[in-house]
């Protein structure tokens, strides 16, 4: 009999069954929460049919973006929180140099997911340039089909996803560490954007209004908007150590006040479930 059902991003949990469900513990608060985008156009309907269908019957539901709070409304539900993604402080901090092996150090680092949004002709410019670029990440395989003969990523495959200690050397090990947005899941921001400067290292993320109210713009990370203003930062903050460094710092200082590890959110979390009980 517990107090409270903690539900993630269930897509195969039938309305029947949590009608069922709720009929067995009706003291229980049952929760839902879901990163992905069920709302999404390029959402497959048939995966989050039960989702969609079920929405009505969670006392309290928890949302990853904030364009995901409008969507909540149509569905006449109003006990709907944002509840950000968070950085680990056991698996996401400052790793020393003499501890990150070779083949993670670079000037720049893209550790994450493949797009077809515009990223790959990014990551060629970056090595046009003459940086030493690292790219790790899923799904990549789907983007060497794409690439021209000459593609300077052609180098880089195959590529896979690092995790653990091995993503913390990815980040460490770069001067710069790049974050781009989802646009399949109309991402405002990324988990990265507190994993990257939790480990103290320089963030460049691709800006959005959202991401805006959550650091400032050439102090505590730097933003780009395209391709230009992307290559222009990252000179900047590969030839002047010390506003890498000041970067780095003050986002580390920055998700640390702001209270966005995992700790403060089940903090948040806990603390919207006891309001309910106590209403």
């Amino acid at each position: 009999k517990p107090d409270v059902i903690w539900f993630y991003n269930v897509q195969i949990i039938s309305p029947k069954t949590l009608i069922e469900l709720k009929k067995n513990l009706p003291n229980t608060i049952f929760a839902q929460y879901a990163n992905d985008n069920p709302f999404s156009l390029y959402a497959k309907k048939s995966m989050w049919k039960n989702f969609l269908e079920s929405i009505a019957l969670f006392d309290i539901h928890f949302v990853y973006r904030l364009n995901n709070l409008n969507n909540y409304k149509k569905f006449n539900t109003k006990n709907v929180h944002l509840l950000r993604s968070y950085f680990i402080p056991e698996e996401d901090f400052p790793e020393e140099t003499k501890n990150i092996p070779d083949r993670f150090q670079c000037d720049v680092v893209f550790a994450g997911h493949y797009e077809n949004d515009g990223r790959i002709e990014i990551l060629e410019k970056i090595c046009n340039q003459g940086y030493k670029l690292n790219i790790f990440g899923g799904g990549w395989e789907k983007a060497f089909s794409k690439l021209k003969p000459n593609s300077p990523l052609r180098n880089f495959f195959p590529i896979y996803p690092v995790i653990k200690d091995e993503y913390r050397y990815a980040i460490c090990g770069a001067k710069v560490a790049l974050c781009f947005l989802s646009k399949l899941n109309q991402d405002t921001y990324t988990r990265r954007n507190f994993q990257i400067p939790a480990m103290k290292t320089a963030m460049l993320s691709e800006w959005s209004e959202d991401l805006s109210t959550l650091f400032i713009n050439g102090k505590e990370c730097e933003f780009f908007k395209d391709s230009n203003e992307l290559l222009k930062k990252l000179a900047k903050l590969l030839s002047d150590e010390n506003h890498r460094k000041n970067i780095a710092l003050s986002g580390y200082n920055k998700v640390y006040k702001d209270g966005h590890d995992t700790i403060n959110r089940m903090h948040f979390f806990l603390q919207k479930i006891i309001n309910i009980k106590t209403y």
